[in-house]
């Protein structure tokens, strides 16, 4: 007896033993797939943080995130994982959703000059992952890139900010259009131009439809009665048809299915076939119809030089009224406001009717890219928050950084803190380098904040992103960690 229990534990030890080789619940990969099964909980992603700033909702404490191919599935302080998946240890850190820049130039696109607004970029990417690596580093995930040139270079290209190869980086190759207003006289006459254009596109299609409509609804020509047949000799009576015998199938041979009858459709040749619009205005044609992503108007240049002053933000966009007098179209701003030169203390830009200008883009609630500066009246040291200016009239905000180098983006959120201690709301401040710049993009029902269905872009810091000492010590883009390295500044 004791033997037979001697053995029967041995057993029961050597079953534990294989069992332990797999955790409990988590079914193994099937041989020779090279991937996991999609409901394998080792495919899924969670992160336990001290806090989470979902940017659009409230912020939660203790919460957890989990992701499944590479997208948030729930997000909430009592969610359920399954046991075996990937968690991510951060019950003393804060997560934001990853950062957006969307008009950056941190790469070299060739330039659009003249009228192609149905440019796109993507072929001519050459950056790797690693290019963008330092960037991913300090919290930004996604870009949004802008050609060179005027009055309207192509569209913005969207990446990600790691990535194995060029491919791998695009996100959205066809972007918003963008629109470089940089001077009233021929920016104003190339633009209305170009949308005389689309508007003419508009027109044919219009047009081809009325007549397709008025041959369709006009009325059939009467038919002539045909004459009676004249009475001729008693005809004679036809046989009557023998039944065809039914067919047998041959030996081993299946009898066929009987074809079925074909349906006459009675309304082929009814759907109205537009005809094509020129692909070069069919993005701006997308514009006046509302169907495609607003345009980035871009109003004058970075001043340089005191000396050689050239037209302001606000007089610039005084001018742009004039064509949107004549055409609606969705849009946003992306100016320029630097304010002091580096090696000049006493120079500001010199900006007229900014007042008025701030209250006609509000009006829109339009969007409004800017750097995170305090601004000067013209020629004057008295200050004023333009971004705060723009907010209070209802606009959207959203800052970016003034050069596409490592130091300004890892500086942004210093810049941010210095924009709430100049009086912008504290709760509104991350929405400006977050769901704004997303929306921006047109890309707002994937990015910018923590949501379920969202992409699982991820910034993981030390602390509170609105202060000094905060570290960025993990970046996830869709669900993948990055590998980042500590840089000094």
């Amino acid at each position: 007896m004791k033997r037979t229990l001697i053995l029967a534990g041995c057993l029961l030890v050597l079953a534990g033993a294989l069992v332990g080789h797999r955790a409990i619940g988590a079914p193994a990969a099937r041989p020779g797939t090279g991937h996991q099964e999609e409901n394998d909980p080792r495919a899924i992603t969670v992160v336990k943080a001290g806090r989470v700033i979902t940017v659009t909702g409230a912020v939660l404490e203790d919460a957890t995130i989990v992701i499944r191919n590479g997208k948030i599935e729930a997000v909430g302080e009592n969610v359920d994982y399954p046991f075996g998946a990937k968690v991510i240890d951060a019950r003393d850190k804060v997560v934001m959703p990853g950062m957006i820049n969307p008009v950056s130039r941190a790469t070299n696109l060739p330039a659009g000059n003249g009228l192609a607004p149905h440019s796109v970029k993507a072929d001519d990417l050459v950056l790797k992952g690693e290019d963008l690596r330092a960037i991913a580093a300090t919290g930004y995930t996604t870009l949004g890139l802008v050609s060179p040139g005027a009055p309207m270079p192509g569209r913005v290209l969207v990446v990600r900010t790691a990535g194995e190869k060029p491919a791998d980086l695009v996100l959205e190759a066809e972007g918003p259009v963008q629109i470089a207003f940089s001077t009233p006289g021929s920016s104003k006459a190339a633009v209305l131009q170009a949308f005389g254009n689309a508007k003419k596109e508009q027109e044919k299609v219009a047009k081809a439809r009325e007549d397709w409509e008025k041959k369709k609804n006009a009325p059939k020509p009467k038919e002539e009665p045909k004459p009676e047949p004249k009475p001729g000799p008693n005809p004679q009576p036809q046989p009557a048809p023998q039944p065809q015998p039914t067919p047998q199938p041959k030996a081993g041979e299946a009898l066929a299915d009987p074809k079925p009858e074909e349906k006459k459709d009675d309304k082929k040749g009814d759907d109205f076939s537009p005809p094509p619009i020129n692909p070069q205005w069919k993005p701006l044609v997308d514009l006046l119809e509302k169907t495609g992503p607003a345009a980035i108007v871009e109003f004058g240049q970075n001043i340089q030089s005191v000396w050689s002053p050239r037209p302001s933000t606000a007089s610039t966009y005084m001018h742009f009224e004039d064509v949107l007098e004549e055409y609606s179209f969705p849009h946003s701003y992306r100016i320029f406001n630097s304010v002091v030169e580096k090696n000049s203390p006493f120079y500001v830009q010199p900006e007229t009717n900014v007042e008025e200008a701030a209250a006609k883009i509000g009006k829109l609630q339009a969007l409004i890219a800017l750097y995170p500066v305090v601004n000067h009246h013209p020629f004057t040291r008295d200050k004023y928050n333009l971004g705060l200016l723009f907010m209070r009239h209802g606009a959207r905000p959203v800052y970016i950084p003034e050069r596409d180098t490592w130091a300004q983006y890892d500086e942004m959120r210093d810049n941010l803190i210095q924009m709430v201690r100049a009086g912008y709301p504290r709760e509104k401040i991350l929405e400006t380098v977050t769901i704004n710049a997303a929306a921006m993009l047109g890309l707002e029902g994937r990015l910018g904040s923590i949501e379920a269905g969202k992409d699982a872009n991820l910034v993981i810091l030390s602390g509170d992103p609105l202060a000094f000492d905060s570290k960025v010590e993990k970046v996830l883009i869709e669900g993948k960690v990055i590998e980042i390295k500590p840089r000094l500044r």
